[in-house]
């Protein structure tokens, strides 16, 4: 599961590189996001760290991958 996981991070974080410099995202952009996800999604305490880590991942790439980074933070009220 742990080799699954880390598979997954370096195929969302290596992949979104070109797309995200072409929209503004940098690592830490990223980073936070997925930070800012594994604390809201810590209400729900039934799902396992690999489910919210999951969750939290898809997130960040959908993220990255569908909004530029001024448009994400005018949706978030930053």
């Amino acid at each position: 599961m742990k080799t699954r996981f880390i598979i997954c991070l370096l195929l969302i974080f290596g992949s979104t590189r070109v797309n995200s410099q072409n929209a503004g995202w940098s690592k830490e952009d990223r980073t936070s996001i997925y930070n800012e996800c594994m604390n809201n999604i810590s209400k729900y305490p039934n799902l396992t760290i690999e489910q919210r880590e999951s969750i939290c991942l898809c997130y960040v790439t959908k993220v990255t991958k569908d909004y530029d980074k001024q448009s994400y933070q005018k949706f978030n009220g930053y």
